[in-house]
């Protein structure tokens, strides 16, 4: 049986050829944790050519040894062999093709044989980890407790399947401050029977507080985030994979720590990186070969930290929904539009729905179908944003101005639906310089996903600070409703220095050779669409699109959320295709040099087996987006294409009498 995550390899490389003389290689997984991860000296191998006679004229290396003897023709255009001998690590079959003289190799895939476990799990209890072995300043670690996970088969709970998982030492411990009045960052390390040389870091979620729940039982599906439910985990490919709860467990006075605040924006991503690097050596008896980092939210922006601040420890980042300006999207903006309504611009959420329906007529169609969907949603986006398009909602105005119901906006209510997709610009700079932040998109409003209050905001409330308010203006008691930026700029740049992913100088984690895989959602209200899209465009201004497209790539998928990447159309009601595996797109292109494409079909599929795919659809690299083609069944991506869609950065002025605060 071959394996069904085939992987077109030979675009991708340095020296490809064209498409058209592609050849794939497939992995058999049959009796193996995952694809191309075995735990045995062989493995079935399939090569997939465009014909017969190409493969004819191929020869197949392993290792660097022809074995092309040992392929027979297995059906129309392709060869199998089972290949023996395969050494613990890496072992790396390439194809070359020949029919143009001197052969050219066309294709590459990494097998890699597992590394049994050396040491004992009780014995990594025992471990000593100095305060040297770690990269930034602490107290040395302590670890609480090693303990055999044993291997358990695949069950199935209602509409819900956990994967078979195999055997792997779970170490706790934690890492202790050099301040003793800080919190310690506690952590988790999963260390696998079976090895496949390689090292996960998964991000958290929120304001973090404990340890990821992807290293935990049928949480590990959520490692990372929107892979399919068919997928192996982490785990089961052979990853030693690890997470902290960031330094804090809990309460709302951590901020005011220092060392606590530092250790969340940052410091206990390379702190648990190196104290996890110690104990999987500890282990194994070897260095990994590849380090990664997962994330999804605040995990997506601290996988653009360790990107910025720790480049030479990583070899592949997927950032999905990045909160990238957890500081602007999370506190301070949600804050603006909440004073904005505090009087007569409160928009109640039974205008939803007439907001939702102006949205889709002037945009729905400019994709190439009304389906529910806004795939183009870089226009869209420009069309109701006020800096370009003056007065946008100007077709549901209230006649005279005044709010005569639920179907039209009065003109309070019209200026904040405006300050919802306007930029935010400070008075002053912030972290890496940024001035300008970009305003919501649109596209999902009516799932009560959007920016807006359900409740009417009250002045008179409690209204108590986020931890990152209370970091802002230095203490617990505060009403948030009062908040202006403008009123303590030493304490918003602080609080940006921390928090804020934006250090578009890559430099360091491109020439290393890392390569990063940035995945926004066109209709995330907590992290926003538009933030990413700025951070890219930054990159490719600081360093040249050339050079970045060698090493990073940006997808947006349309009509997903932020809370777990799903979504609903905002027509039918259906799911919104949102699966693909990450893992492996990430993998594949550290591994072999295999570039993700311009497009890549997302599903969505039944949770439990036979995982029936129900539809799909393009996620277009940025900035294409998915055009219907015309005909055929719009829920299938095989009737769109990725196509061409300018980017447009946010504006610093504010034209139509739009301003930055209120």
């Amino acid at each position: 049986m071959l394996s069904k995550r085939a992987i077109g390899l030979c675009a991708a490389l340095p020296f490809a050829v064209a498409w058209a003389n592609a050849a794939t290689v497939t992995i058999d997984t049959v009796g193996s944790q995952a694809d191309w991860f075995v735990t045995s000296t062989s493995a079935s191998v399939v090569v997939l050519g465009p014909s017969d006679a190409y493969l004819h004229n191929s020869s197949i290396k392993l290792n660097g040894q022809d074995v092309s003897g040992a392929f027979q023709p297995s059906g129309a255009g392709a060869v199998s062999a089972t290949l023996t001998g395969l050494q613990p690590g890496p072992n790396v079959v390439e194809v070359f093709n020949g029919q143009d003289g001197q052969p050219q190799p066309v294709a590459r895939q990494t097998i890699t044989r597992s590394i049994p476990v050396a040491a004992t799990c009780a014995s990594l209890a025992g471990l000593t980890i100095p305060a040297s072995a770690i990269g930034l300043p602490t107290s040395g670690v302590t670890i609480t407790s090693a303990t055999v996970i044993p291997a358990i088969p695949q069950s199935v709970s209602g509409s819900t399947v956990t994967l078979a998982t195999p055997q792997f030492c779970r170490v706790l411990g934690a890492i202790r401050p050099v301040d003793p009045t800080a919190p310690n960052i506690n952590f988790q390390v999963n260390i696998p029977d079976q090895w496949n040389q390689k090292i996960a870091q998964l991000g958290g979620s929120g304001n973090n507080g404990s340890i990821p729940g992807a290293l935990v039982g049928n949480g590990m599906r959520f490692g990372p985030e929107s892979i399919p439910p068919d997928s192996p985990y982490l785990v089961t490919r052979g990853y030693a994979m690890y997470g902290s709860d960031s330094g804090h467990q809990g309460g709302n006075t951590w901020p005011l720590n220092q060392e606590s605040f530092v250790n969340y924006g940052y410091a206990q991503l390379k702190k648990t990186h190196d104290v996890a690097l110690a104990l999987t050596v500890a282990a194994y008896g070897v260095q990994p070969r590849k380090s990664y980092f997962f994330g999804s939210s605040t995990g997506g922006r601290e996988a653009l930290q360790v990107a910025q601040r720790y480049p030479l420890d990583y070899d592949g980042i997927f950032s999905q929904v990045p909160v990238v300006s957890w500081a602007e999207v999370g506190t301070y903006l949600p804050i603006r539009l909440q004073r904005a309504q505090l009087a007569d611009g409160w928009i109640p959420p039974a205008k939803i729905p007439a907001i939702n329906q102006e949205v889709r007529r002037q945009c729905d169609g400019t994709d190439g179908v009304v389906d529910g969907l806004i795939s183009n949603y870089l226009n869209c986006n420009k069309l109701f944003d006020p800096t370009f398009t003056p007065h946008p909602f100007q077709n549901i105005r209230c006649p005279g101005g005044a709010d005569t119901g639920n179907t039209c906006l009065s003109d309070a209510q019209l200026a904040v639906v405006d300050l919802w997709h306007a930029p935010t610009v400070y008075p002053y700079p912030t972290a890496n310089g940024w001035t300008t932040y970009a305003g919501w998109g649109v596209g999902s409003e009516i799932q009560g996903n959007g920016p807006q209050s359900n409740t009417k905001p009250n002045l008179a409330a409690t209204n108590a600070p986020s931890p990152l308010l209370v970091a802002t203006v230095g203490t617990t008691s505060f009403n948030s409703l009062t908040f202006r930026p403008e009123d303590y700029p030493a304490g918003v740049q602080y609080v940006m220095s921390v928090i804020n992913a934006t250090n578009p100088d890559l430099s360091q984690f491109a020439s290393h050779g890392g390569k990063l895989l940035l995945k926004s959602n066109t209709s995330d209200y907590t992290a926003g669409a538009r933030i990413p899209i700025q951070y890219y465009e930054s990159v490719v201004a600081a360093m040249g699109r050339s050079t970045v497209d060698q090493f990073m790539r940006h997808y947006n998928l349309v009509g997903a959320w932020h809370n777990r990447n799903v979504g609903t159309n905002t027509v039918t009601g259906a799911t919104v295709p949102y699966y693909v595996d990450f893992i492996a797109l990430v993998d594949n292109w550290v591994e072999d040099g295999n570039i993700p494409p311009d497009n890549i079909t997302a599903t969505f599929q039944d949770g439990i087996p036979p995982f029936t795919v129900r539809s799909s659809q393009p996620m277009c690299r940025y900035p294409q987006y998915p055009y219907y083609l015309g005909s055929g069944d719009p829920t299938n991506a095989i009737n769109f294409r990725c196509v061409y869609s300018g980017p447009y950065p946010p504006k610093t002025s504010y034209p139509f009498g739009v301003t930055p605060w209120k």
